[in-house]
């Protein structure tokens, strides 16, 4: 079934889309993005397959709307989190616990993410995807870095070079913890990313 081109969704469309990405995002947990095909996801959705089809195209396009659907529940919960704090350098040295609480919390959602990232189109999709994905992130702390210096902040570091320094090491702690969450302290290592902002920070 061809997909009816639309700039945006309906009330219900996005409903059923809302549904499909949640029965998706189970089987793969259960079973695996690999495993879980389009049939499985229709049948446990009651649904045909070609509704699926219909909104989203391939099981890829739906493996990247679950990938985006866990990276925006990621960071609405990291913005509400700084967003307590009243200066843009207290939300950059809350960014570690925030971080650290998120993912201790939702173990699962991050696995899943690596799985379906694994698993899903080819290596210039995930290429594609992954630039996008960084770029946004990096951009989010580029604005924060800025934001510390226009309250009189200045760094150690050029604001692109930390950004860069403090995604790599969110990204990093992210996978090792997904896969072996009882060897990661995570808690200790928001602890050691917020000493290091904060000496990064010129007296």
């Amino acid at each position: 079934m061809v997909r009816a081109k639309r700039s945006k969704p309906t009330f219900i469309e996005e409903a059923r889309q809302k549904q499909i990405q949640e029965i998706a995002r189970d089987l793969f947990i259960r079973v695996g993005f690999n495993q879980a095909s389009l049939s499985d996801i229709a049948e446990a959705a009651d649904i045909s397959k070609g509704v699926i089809l219909y909104h989203y195209g391939s099981k890829s396009e739906l493996g990247k709307a679950v990938l985006e659907d866990i990276l925006n529940t990621y960071g609405s919960f990291l913005s509400a989190q700084l967003e307590k704090k009243s200066t843009a350098r207290d939300k950059l040295l809350e960014l570690p616990n925030a971080f650290a609480s998120y993912v201790q919390k939702n173990y699962e959602s991050f696995l899943l993410y690596i799985d379906v990232l694994g698993s899903f189109g080819n290596l210039e999709e995930k290429k594609e995807y992954m630039s996008d994905t960084n770029q946004t992130q990096r951009a989010f702390l580029r604005r924060l870095i800025e934001d510390c210096k226009k309250e009189g902040c200045s760094f150690k570091l050029k604001s692109s070079a930390l950004a860069d320094v403090i995604q790599a090491t969110l990204d990093g702690l992210i996978g090792q913890y997904s896969v072996d969450p009882d060897r990661v302290d995570l808690s200790a290592c928001a602890r050691v990313l917020r000493q290091f902002l904060n000496e990064a920070i010129k007296s």
